[in-house]
Formats: structure tokens, sequence, C-alpha cells
């Protein structure tokens, strides 16, 4: 019996052995082989000096225009100006058809009319009663009566006086006059047309000085808006390749509502001859008045909990974690502060799977 025992002892023990050395050689070899490289993408850092996405198509407009329209409606019989005309102030530019309102100025006359003849006769006859109500011939209650017309007379005269002032300035309204000094850069009127009060029928331009507006997308609109170091140059191709530099005079607070895109216009430090409202622009905005800054992609950062904003550096053939302090978000991506410098080679997809240390290799886009 204790041999058997000894027997079977013998032979786990071997058994044992032999799965440990099998299991701790598959272990060995696992440790001994080295992990395949992970193909990573890797981008240069640069400044955003003369990055493409800064060129917007634009458009010239005045600095300062009037739209002018008739306070009356009606039909216009004359169109004294044309476009590209310059006007004084107090000029005539357009007349309407006068016969409707004078026909209402004649209502309002006669109405006045009436009302004063009732005035008069409501005054007389309040004089007659209180003569009587003073011989005790009425009561005084009768004596109110009259009093309470007579009041009335008095306001419906002044209401009557009102409306022929009204009917009076409507006849003065169907010439439309220049408000000052300008220039006729668009007409939406010609003659024979009926149009209504208000509707805008000339566009003015006051002055020479002129703008260049924009539109751009609202990841730009708070560095444009905020930032002293943005400038901004504009080519004109209908009067040659000269460029001219720009101020940011204005900018939207509100995105359009179509496009999403906001309005920034431009002032001209000197306007060019023959620059003419509606001629369209090219107009580059850069970084000035020092060294331009660095943006990288939003897929770049990294972010653990508990640790400060990182990018992956790719060091050849590994890569290493690196704080980074960031500034404003715009241009399609984000400023950095420090943490980088021009050269640095960082990863740009796939980040939240990589560890320090972790050997890569440059993806070369060839399905490697």
């Amino acid at each position: 019996m204790n041999k058997k025992i000894v027997v079977i002892s013998a032979a786990m023990l071997c058994c044992g052995a032999f799965a440990y050395y099998l299991l701790g050689g598959r272990k060995d070899e696992e440790i001994a082989r080295p992990l395949k490289p992970v193909s990573v993408k890797v981008m240069s850092v640069a400044t955003t000096e003369h990055e493409s996405d800064r060129t917007y198509p634009g458009v010239v407009k005045p600095r300062f225009e009037s739209q002018l329209a008739f306070q009356v409606g009606g039909k216009i019989s004359e169109r004294l100006v044309d476009r590209g005309d310059h006007v004084k102030q107090g000029q005539l530019l357009m007349k309407l058809d006068p016969k409707d309102v004078n026909l209402n100025l004649q209502a309002a006359q006669a109405a006045a009319d009436k009302a004063r003849s009732d005035r008069n006769f409501a005054h007389t006859n309040l004089e007659r009663y209180s003569n009587l109500y003073e011989k005790n011939a009425i009561s005084k209650a009768q004596l109110d009566e009259v009093q309470n017309q007579n009041n009335a007379a008095d306001a419906a005269l002044r209401q009557a006086q009102s409306n022929l002032e009204e009917a009076k300035r409507q006849v003065e309204f169907t010439d439309l006059k220049a408000d000052r000094d300008g220039v006729i850069v668009e007409k939406k009127a010609e003659a024979e047309q009926v149009v209504a009060a208000g509707q805008v029928v000339l566009t003015m331009q006051q002055g020479d000085e002129m703008d260049v507006e924009i539109n751009i997308p609202e990841h730009s609109v708070v560095d444009i808006r905020s930032n002293p170091d943005i400038g901004a140059k504009a080519f004109f191709p209908a009067i040659g390749e000269r460029e001219f530099k720009l101020n940011v005079r204005e900018v939207s607070p509100q995105a359009d509502s179509v496009t999403r895109t906001y309005s920034v216009k431009f002032s001209l430090n000197n306007t060019p001859e023959g620059l003419a409202s509606g001629m369209t622009a090219t107009v580059d905005v850069f970084w000035q008045g020092g060294a331009a800054p660095i943006i990288i992609p939003l897929s770049a950062l990294y972010k653990a909990q508990g640790q400060p904003d990182s990018v992956w550096i790719f060091n050849g053939n590994k890569v290493s974690r690196r704080a980074v302090e960031l500034g404003a978000f715009g241009y399609g991506g984000v400023q950095v502060k420090s943490g980088l410098a021009v050269g640095d080679k960082i990863v740009v997809a796939g980040v939240q799977k990589l560890a320090d240390g972790q050997q890569v290799k440059e993806w070369t886009g060839t399905g490697e």
C-alpha cells in the first residue's frame, strides 16, 4: 500500500514539473517577444502665419449709407437722379403724384372749416344760455349741458386742425429730398411704380469712406473680435494687384440666421482711387505684432482625470506625454501658449489609446 502511494506521488510530481515547465516557458517566450509597434498619425508643429483658411471673399460697401423712402405711399411721377449722381443736401430726388394727398388735404380743410363753424356756434350759444341763467330763466343743469357742448366743439376743432396740419405735411412728403450731400449708389424704384410709405427707393452713400465686409465662421470670430494682434489686408481685382491695409472696425455680435457666419467690417486706411461700392475683394487675415501662435488640432489633445492637458510627442519610435498650456480656441484648433516648439512632432489621432514610452511608428497612409 505504501509503495503505491509513493509511485502515485512521484508521478504527480513529474506531471506538475512538466506542466510548470511548459507554462513557464510559454510565459518567458511571451515576455521576450516584442509587441508590434502601433501606427500613429503625426504632424509637425508650426505657426499659423500662412494658413489658407485665413483668406476670405469680401465686398466693398460705403461706410455710411442712407436708405431713402417716401413717408407717404403713392405712384412715383418723376425720378430726377440716377445711380452714380452726386447730390446736395435738400436736392429733389423723386416725386410722387400729389393727386391723392391733395384730395386728402381738401377733405381735411373742409373738416377744419366745419369744426370752426361748430365751435363758433357753440360759443355763441353758451353766451346766450349764460345770460338766461343769470336771469333765472333756465336751470343750472341746462347751462351745464350747453357748456359741455361748447367744450366738445373746442376739442373737435383742435382735432380737425391737427388733421389739417398732417394733410399739409403729406403734401410736402410727396417730394423726396436728400437729407445730406452724397452719391446715389442704388435705385430701387422707377417712375410710374406704386410704392408704400417707408419702402426704400434710393440708397445714398455719404462721404468717400469705404468698408470691406467679409463673413467668417464662428471658430474665428473670437480672435478677430478681441485679439489686438490680428491684422488684415485686401486685394481688389478691379483696381490691380496692389494690397491695402485694413483695420477691424466692426464685428457682428450675432451670427447670420441662415449661414451661421459673422459679419466683419474693415476700414481702409487710404481709399484707393476708382474703388466703388459693390466691388469684390480678397481679404487676407494674418497675425501681426509678434510671433505667430502655435495652433494644434483638437484631436491631438490628451486629457486624463486629474492630469493637465497634454500631447503625445513622437520621438522616432516611441511616444512620450508632455503637458501643454492652452490658449484660445479658433482657426480650426486650439492655441498652445507653452509646452511645444516649432518642429516638434505630435500624434494627432488615437491619442487616448497610447501609453508613455509605447513603441510606435509613423503612419504613412499606405495601409500598412
